[in-house]
């Protein structure tokens, strides 16, 4: 009789492990739901307390939420939840206006729809922006008579219907090539009334805003598979197969939003993946190109942009296995794992690779970033006003802080581990600033890191207070148009120090960029068809010794890029909009794991002249040793296009000072570099006639000059100018050295302040 109960017992055991394995959670019900990012394949950080958070009822007074392991169906812990009044839910519509407008039969979470007409999502945004539903409906019927949307119309980005297919909500007519959910709901209409609808839904006058439920786990180890169950005293609801592990976000604008399918490693990770390798690693874009989620008042618990469906789509978690399946409809390749951030993945793909464990920790990345965007639109109101000098497009693309409290704040409770940061090219043309000064980017950028780091940190024992954040500085093509701007930017992304850590930016991490533009940026006929982006195959028959083309040997492409030489000649890879956007992602996130490891780039620490002759001594070489790139002939001037370059330059001129360097780029030239010692390098000085005044590195002062390749025939377009083809790297991870800027004062370097290269 015991055997027959301890049979049934097993049999019950695994019939609940089997239903938790395969059941999809049941994220929402009515006013009681999980707020962003909780959905089924959610990674939480392992080895610190762990916030899980959503939305209620007003009447309801008690939530439990209960950890369940899915291996033994046994509860791990079960936690009571606080009830936090609705003015901490946040945002300015009612946060679940959108769900509302989905439960309706109106989609509105995801990509952009080509729809481009008034929706349910659009009254929804209109509610937050506006005074009451009255003034609402009034815009709704002004975008509708105009026939033009103003503010995006959001929707999933998987699966499309084509035009004149039946649908199962025919109550609403639709626009051509508008997206449905699975179940076939219509994702955006033509007509005003849907606007209308979301004015109601999102308006505080005629629904009330819920109030917030938070609940503490705690810390558990890396791994596992667990079921969260949250309840009242009427309604349940949980996610699925959830795992601790290490989880980062990543924000930005269009190169952190730059997706895996615009790079030429993608080809080589596909095989991987298939071959079940990164495995460990899962997905939740959050935005994109140009969905963004503004909010006039911080968004801490919202179901805007989370998709409650089983398609893997924007605001939905995705394994390996679920987001690198093909579309069932639309186009079969724009699955989630392919539109996903490119610089972010391959961040923790090397991070995977070199931590080299037997059972790899899982990484959760958060990809929370906005085509165009400013930075100040991802600063809070308190971190904005301690700089001065802001820098805003004419037409305003996001507002200050319009990004942080729509598309951070919801993020701000759920711990981290770190942060990921890709963002400047449309800051690059105002104020670089300094952050001694507490001036434009170079103060935004220190404050920036500073709130997100306090409002992570809230709650002890969750995201550490000095979590690290890392950032990659511009790469060569991202000035849109400000080449002279580039170098005094760069600068500031370093807080105006010059090389992560620094005393204002503790605990960080940097990867520089300013030497992997996009390879075949340059390319023109007759070595490529047209000055186009792929897939654009190069012009075969014009390389070789019958044609005009070179492409560069084997030789001449360090250890780290040489593997993709032949891929980048192939140049199938689509691009984005050109040379803005490098394909080259795989080299910046691998810097940047390796910088978050601590293997760091070489920095400038002090140099001195002696008898004519001038050394450079150099630090952060714990792990590796400098080795040079050019020979000699490379610094010829008379074979560059333009007179200047990211190489070595020195200031000279009779009757000239120091002051004068820094506005005056005819008083430059370029100066050969010669091996000193493994940590220091000589500077080639019997062509130089008279004292040096300065010298520069990876700081190009003149348009076009912000190439590693300053050769006539990179500038002809008959050979591609080379990834990673600087002078200075390290031997063994081939890392650029950080640019600076020294003034040559009484034999020693003497940096521009707050830097200190002195020693």
């Amino acid at each position: 009789l015991r055997c027959n109960k301890m049979a049934d017992l097993l049999l019950l055991v695994l019939s609940v492990v089997l239903a938790l394995q395969q059941s999809h959670g049941s994220y929402i019900d009515g006013d009681f739901t999980f707020g962003v990012p909780f959905t089924d394949d959610a990674v939480l950080q392992r080895g610190v307390k762990v916030a899980v958070y959503g939305m209620v009822d007003t009447d309801v007074t008690a939530v439990t939420v209960t950890l369940i392991d899915e291996t033994t169906g046994q509860s791990v812990t079960t936690n009571s939840a606080s009830i936090l009044p609705s003015s901490a839910v946040g945002g300015t519509a009612n946060p679940l206006c959108q769900q509302r407008c989905m439960d309706a039969g109106h989609c509105c979470q995801g990509a952009i729809s080509s729809c481009q007409k008034p929706s349910c999502a659009i009254g929804c945004i209109l509610a937050g922006r506006t005074n009451s539903v009255t003034a609402c409906k009034a815009q709704c019927a002004d975008i509708e008579s105009n026939k033009q949307c103003k503010y995006p119309v959001v929707s999933p980005a998987s699966p499309f219907h084509n035009p004149g297919e039946t649908t199962q909500n025919q109550s609403i007519s639709m626009c051509s090539n508008c997206p449905l959910l699975s179940n076939g709901t219509q994702c955006g209409s033509c007509g005003g009334e849907e606007c209308m609808t979301g004015c109601e839904f999102g308006s505080p006058d005629v629904t009330k805003t819920p109030n917030a439920w938070k609940a503490l786990l705690p810390p558990m180890a890396a791994g596992g598979s667990y079921t969260i169950q949250v309840n009242t005293s009427e309604k349940s609801i949980s996610i699925s197969r959830v795992t601790f592990g290490d989880v980062f976000i990543c924000s930005g604008q269009s190169n952190m939003v730059l997706a895996l399918n615009h790079t030429f490693s993608k080809f080589e990770l596909d095989a991987k993946i298939a071959s079940g390798l990164y495995h460990n690693i899962r997905i939740f874009p959050y935005g994109e190109m140009g969905t963004m989620y503004q909010e006039t008042e911080p968004a801490y618990v919202t179901t805007t942009g989370s998709l409650h469906d089983i398609i893997p789509s924007s605001g939905t978690w995705g394994n390996m296995t679920a987001a690198t399946k093909p579309r069932t409809n639309g186009d079969p390749f724009l699955n989630q794992f392919n539109m996903f951030s490119a610089t972010c993945f391959y961040f923790a793909q090397t991070l995977t690779d070199e931590r080299n464990e037997t059972n790899p920790v899982p990484i959760g990345l958060i990809q929370t970033a906005v085509g165009g965007s400013q930075i100040e639109a991802w600063m809070p109101d308190s971190a904005l006003a301690e700089c001065k000098n802001e820098s805003l497009n004419s037409d305003g693309q996001s507002p200050p802080t319009r990004l942080f409290n729509g598309m951070i704040a919801p993020f701000v409770n759920y711990s981290v581990q770190g942060f990921l940061w890709y963002q400047g090219e449309n800051n690059v043309f105002g104020d670089a600033g300094n952050s001694g000064s507490n001036l434009g980017y170079g103060c935004e950028m220190v404050n920036m890191i500073k709130s997100w780091r306090e409002y992570f940190s809230a709650e002890n024992g969750t995201t550490p207070p000095d979590a690290p954040f890392g950032l990659v500085t511009l790469a060569a093509g991202g000035s849109e148009g400000h080449d002279t701007n580039m170098a005094a930017f760069r600068w500031s992304q370093t807080g105006n120090y010059g090389e992560m850590p620094n005393p204002a930016m503790p605990n960080t991490f940097l990867a520089h960029a300013y030497d992997i533009g996009d390879p075949m940026d340059n390319l023109r006929p007759p070595c490529s068809p047209s000055h186009s982006f792929g897939p654009n195959p190069t012009n075969k028959s014009a390389f070789g010794p019958n044609g005009p083309c070179i492409w560069p040997p084997a030789t001449a492409w360090n250890k780290a890029v040489l593997p993709l030489r032949d891929v980048v000649f192939e140049n199938i890879a689509p691009s984005f909009m050109g040379g803005i956007h490098p394909r080259f992602k795989h080299e910046v996130g691998r810097r940047l794991a390796l910088a978050y490891l601590g293997i760091e780039s070489p920095t400038l620490s002090g140099c001195s002249m002696n008898n004519g002759k001038l050394e450079l001594q150099f630090k952060n070489l714990e792990f590796d040793d400098l080795l040079l790139q050019w020979n000699n002939s490379d610094y010829n001037m008379s074979n560059w296009n333009v007179k200047d370059s990211s190489t070595l330059m020195v200031c000279t001129g009779e009757g000239a000072t120091s002051a004068d360097c820094i506005n005056n780029a005819s008083l430059w030239q370029a100066a050969p570099l010669v091996p000193g010692t493994p940590k220091s390098l000589m500077v080639e000085t019997s062509q130089i006639s008279s004292s040096i005044l300065a010298i520069r590195y990876g700081w190009p002062l003149m348009t076009r000059a912000d190439t590693c390749c300053p050769n006539m025939l990179v500038s002809k377009g008959l050979t591609p100018c080379i990834p990673a083809s600087c002078p200075i790297i390290t031997t063994n991870n081939s890392l650029p050295a950080n640019p600076f800027f020294a003034e040559i004062v009484n034999g020693k370097c003497q940096c521009l302040k707050p830097q200190d290269c002195s020693s």
